[in-house]
């Protein structure tokens, strides 16, 4: 019998896997460590952040949309939409709604936005920490952008402050008009952003594991 290729996902800046019903993390330079912990062989890999894993020994082979049978219908153009994005909202089309916004905050904040069953659209804007980075390196303050810290303040009494201040309200206006303008519908969040504004939002339901949960369900199917 042929074993099962044990799934994971590598973002920008995080590596994980799901075995024996439990996800691990790990950073990219102990990926060898926490697979032979499990005597993992080989892994089916959601590469969301394009990394290159010849260097590795372990066997891999890359979780493509070949492997989906989309459930929902797309008004979005399939081809163009990230694996990550319909993964998730597969997933959580399949076991919990369909009328509902995800946003996700990872190194881009995407919005989908599904209605009675339809990927109707989606929006995509740049993550805190990136524009961040942009303004301070425009204001000519390269030395600061690696003390980057979220913490909104009443006051913006300094450059650095008034570009986070700035962000945060940019951020949470958009959020609140995506909101508003689908006041029925159920929110769902996930990424790994640590500064996720949950405060913005009256009721949601949050996972930081919607796409290998799904990669879970479809990789049973196909196999």
């Amino acid at each position: 019998m042929k074993m099962k290729k044990v799934i994971a996902e590598a973002g920008n800046s995080f590596f994980k896997i799901k075995y024996n019903n439990r996800v691990f993390f790990a950073k990219y330079q102990d990926i060898e460590k926490l697979l032979s912990k499990f005597n993992i062989k080989e892994l089916l890999i959601c590469n969301t952040a394009q990394k290159d894993f010849s260097k590795y020994t372990f066997l891999y082979s890359e979780f493509n949309k070949y492997y989906i049978k989309p459930q929902l219908k797309y008004n979005y153009d399939f081809s163009e939409l990230g694996i990550d994005r319909i993964l998730a909202s597969e997933f959580i089309f399949s076991n919990f709604s369909s009328n509902f916004i995800l946003f996700s905050f990872g190194s881009a904040l995407t919005v989908n936005i599904i209605k009675n069953s339809v990927f109707e659209q989606g929006y995509i804007v740049s993550s805190k920490y990136k524009n961040y980075k942009s303004l301070m390196e425009l204001g000519n303050l390269k030395s600061l952008t690696g003390d980057y810290k979220i913490k909104k303040t009443n006051k913006s009494l300094n450059t650095k402050q008034a570009v986070i201040n700035g962000i945060l309200k940019m951020e949470n206006a958009f959020i609140k008009e995506i909101i508003t303008e689908n006041n029925e519908f159920d929110i769902f969040l996930t990424g790994g952003d640590k500064n996720i504004p949950f405060n913005l939002f009256k009721s949601f339901y949050y996972s930081d594991n919607f796409v290998l949960n799904a990669m879970e369900v479809f990789n049973d199917k196909k196999t």
